[in-house]
């Protein structure tokens, strides 16, 4: 179990090291990212799940261990909300569907919609 929290640790900070990375005054690459980082931002409700016992560890009766992208989730919604008042005066954000996106996302994270929506009125 030990060994598969590391590696689940280790590509997510990979992940969100290569995010921020990413050059976003290339045209697109802001939609592209803010939409990644929706999707990474629902993860916790779309994507978690139990780990299953390893066979030879049966006989112990350890608590069910689930997987739940949570600090994840975490670590993306404050950037998000950050990239969207960054770019939301380009027309692309809202042309290309990024907005809907994001709010999709928003409705599972109220956070992030009670600031966009905020700076949006």
């Amino acid at each position: 179990m030990s060994r598969l929290w590391t590696v689940l640790i280790l590509l997510q900070s990979v992940v969100m090291a290569t995010i921020e990375d990413i050059d976003l005054s290339v045209t697109g690459s802001p939609s592209l990212v803010m939409r990644d980082l929706s999707e990474y931002a629902t993860l916790p409700f779309l994507a978690a799940f139990d780990v299953q016992p390893h066979p030879k560890n049966q006989m112990q009766q350890t608590p069910q261990k689930r997987i739940t992208y949570i600090a994840l989730s975490k670590k993306v919604m404050p950037l998000l909300v950050e990239l969207f008042l960054k770019f939301k005066s380009s027309e692309e954000i809202y042309a290309d569907g990024t907005l809907e996106t994001i709010l999709s996302v928003s409705v599972r994270c109220l956070p992030v919609l009670y600031v966009i929506l905020i700076f949006l009125l």
